[in-house]
């Protein structure tokens, strides 16, 4: 797979690429973009009683390798969440992953769920920032409602999900990157997150990822 393969959208002069890891590519900045991570999920609710299987983590740090490989960035934008909740083991297994790309500039806007002692964002080489501004695009992990901004708003937070219908009534949730009037939405790449249904409007775009795949969906789905 190449870029001349995945699908583009240009918003304010960027062009951006969509890649089936649910990461997203901004050719013009050279910045491969991260949403909702979750790095620590799986040993939070292990810790809470509940077993989840720490393959999640490792699953994560599989498609970071493969979509950093594949696109060679400057720089790395976490879109919020990097982090699940406090500071576990999974949290330093992620500084040691960050430390083999020493020579990407690492960047992290703040989410919700970021909420670790600043020192911890500092040893993971992550420059952090509450929003993003730049080329005419604003990045932040939840977005307002309206955007009523100058700039185009692209965010995470909510791991947004279109419901597909098919003819003989099966219907199939699949998570999707989104583009409206002047926001979108980008997809949660972390593993064991969960989605939310969104229901885009006639004029929306919206691909869905399927199968290794990120396909633009029919505005009648």
């Amino acid at each position: 797979m190449n870029n001349s393969k995945l699908p583009i959208i240009t918003i304010e002069g960027n062009d951006l690429v969509l890649h089936p890891s649910k990461a997203l590519y901004n050719e013009t900045t050279s910045t491969l973009v991260v949403s909702d991570l979750h790095i620590g999920k799986s040993a939070h609710f292990r810790k809470n009683g509940i077993a989840i299987p720490s393959l999640a983590n490792k699953n994560n740090f599989w498609k970071l390798v493969e979509v950093i490989e594949f696109f060679r960035p400057k720089r790395i934008l976490f879109l919020g969440d990097v982090a699940h909740s406090h500071h576990n083991h999974e949290w330093d297994d992620f500084v040691d992953f960050l430390q083999q790309y020493q020579s990407i500039e690492k960047l992290l806007v703040l989410g919700n769920h970021d909420i670790m002692k600043a020192e911890h964002y500092i040893q993971a080489g992550l420059n952090v920032h509450s929003e993003l501004n730049e080329l005419g695009i604003c990045w932040m992990h939840e977005a307002p409602e309206d955007n009523e901004r100058a700039e185009f708003v692209i965010s995470g937070h909510i791991h947004p999900s279109v419901l597909l219908k098919g003819a003989a009534g099966q219907k199939l949730n699949l998570p999707c990157f989104y583009f409206g009037e002047r926001k979108g939405l980008v997809p949660a790449f972390g593993e064991f997150t969960g989605t939310y249904k969104i229901k885009p409007k006639a004029d929306d775009r919206v691909w869905v990822i399927a199968e290794n795949k990120v396909i633009e969906v029919s505005k009648k789905t």
